[in-house]
């Protein structure tokens, strides 16, 4: 089992924005708002992927698809409540493994936008 805090995992989920995959890097315990990804993408219809279009676009199974190394690069938002902890755990191509990163090195290596992408805003992290 793995030593850390449920907020340090960071969750990959493939969404589809008017049909274009978007990887989208969230806290463990935090949700991604279609909403405001729809707004943050100007997209008309935002949709979580299904399974099949997770393997295609990505090369992984749901529960292992890693920040990098996919199929062909994708548009990365990350939720910027991952910035509360200095190392994060990301998914290593496989449910069962994960790597660690510093979060700095996942934005810097994923080319990602930061940006508030949850239900909870992260700027509530900065009242506790």
């Amino acid at each position: 089992a793995l030593d850390t805090t449920l907020g340090s995992i960071v969750k990959s989920l493939l969404f589809l924005a008017d049909g274009e995959p978007v990887l989208v890097l969230v806290a463990g315990d935090r949700r991604a708002d279609p909403a405001k990804l729809k707004e943050l993408l100007g997209a008309r219809r935002v949709m979580i992927a299904d399974a099949e279009r997770v393997r295609r676009e990505t090369g992984f199974s749901i529960g292992g698809v890693p920040p990098i190394g996919h199929q062909q690069p994708l548009p990365t938002w990350i939720d910027g409540s991952l910035a509360r902890f200095e190392t994060v755990y990301a998914a290593a191509g496989h449910p069962h493994a994960v790597f660690p990163i510093a979060f700095e090195t996942l934005v810097r290596i994923t080319d990602g936008h930061v940006a508030d992408v949850t239900e909870t805003p992260y700027t509530e992290d900065k009242k506790k």
